[in-house]
Order: structure tokens, then sequence, then C-alpha cells
């Protein structure tokens, strides 16, 4: 049984990994980590305001949504596209589902 010492340095260590990996997402990330939250904050409120005009369910099942926010904002779609459909994110729905979650807490302090 390790010792109390030992568990405080294996603790240390998978904390310090898991910050590793976490730089790591972010360096990967295409966009900044405000535009990624701008757009999920655009998906959110266009899909919501689809669903309250009586729209037969809000997503149209593409990244049209996406790819518009990218275009107004001048960001290249290819890069950004494939990373989030590496996220999850083949569709609007899923873009703000999947890769909303993924990536809530680390766009909670912008």
């Amino acid at each position: 049984m390790p010792s109390k010492e030992e568990k405080q340095r294996r603790r240390q260590i998978g904390q310090t990994l898991t910050s590793q990996e976490r730089v790591r997402e972010e360096a990967s990330l295409p966009l900044s980590k405000a535009q990624l939250r701008t757009l999920l904050d655009t998906l959110d409120n266009a899909l919501a305001e689809d669903s309250n005009d009586g729209a037969s369910g809000s997503c149209d099942h593409t990244l049209s949504r996406t790819q518009a926010f990218l275009t107004e904002n001048s960001l290249p779609q290819d890069g950004i596209l494939d990373w989030l459909r590496g996220q999850g994110g083949y569709c609007d729905c899923e873009v703000l589902a999947n890769v909303g979650e993924i990536w809530a807490d680390r766009l909670e302090a912008i």
C-alpha cells in the first residue's frame, strides 16, 4: 500500500498531466476562446428563436448557421469546421450541445 506521500505525489502527477493536456487542447483551437463562446451563444440564440417561431425542429441538421457565423466574422471555414466535426459538431445543434459541453468550463471565465 502506497504511503501518504506517494499518494500525494501521484495525485500531483495526475493534475500536472491534466493541466498539460488542457493547454495542448486549447492550443489546438482554430479560433479564439472568445470567438468560440460567441459562436455558441449565437447558435443558442438562433436555435431558440427558430424553435419559438414554431419551426418544426429548430435544427436543419446542417452547419448553415455555423457557416454563416464564420463568414460574417471572416473566419476560415475549412479548418474550423473540421475541428468542430472532430469535437462531435456535425450540425448546428451538435456544435451547441457537444462542443459546448466539452468546452463549457473553459469558456466560463470569458
